[in-house]
């Protein structure tokens, strides 16, 4: 019986350490990273600086560009895909869907539409971790 109780131990013990990892689980964002935007929309190019904490799957955090805009990023990593929103805290209040897709570990490129005074535009985005 005891042999039995010793192989069933081993068994969950086994199982138990082999959990699935996601790709989500291979990404850590936190940190600054910067990079390019553009407002196709617009016709307006521009430096984009994000520092970004991640927990979880939680990724939180605050962006400059260098045409004056600021303001904090909330999302969601799952998998490869950084989906979330950008806040504007400037004079031209308003917010900005955005979804990315991490190619590596410094390097994520993405596009979103962004609602503020200036109306709708779209926009893509590449930036790395710096």
């Amino acid at each position: 019986m005891k042999g039995f109780a010793v192989v069933v131990l081993a068994g969950l013990l086994l199982f138990t350490g082999c959990s699935k990892s996601t790709p989500s689980d291979n990404y850590n964002l936190t940190g600054n990273w910067s990079g390019n935007i553009r407002f196709s929309t617009l016709g307006i190019s521009a430096t984009v600086n994000y520092t970004f904490t991640q927990a979880g799957t939680a990724v939180t955090g605050t962006f400059t560009i260098d045409t004056g805009r600021n303001g904090t990023f909330s999302g969601t990593l799952s998998g490869s895909t950084l989906s979330g929103t950008m806040t504007f805290q400037d004079a031209c209040t308003g917010t900005a869907s955005v979804s990315g897709t991490v190619k590596s570990s410094t390097s994520i490129d993405g596009n979103g539409t962004a609602n503020d005074c200036k109306g709708t535009n779209t926009f893509t985005f590449s930036i790395g971790k710096s």
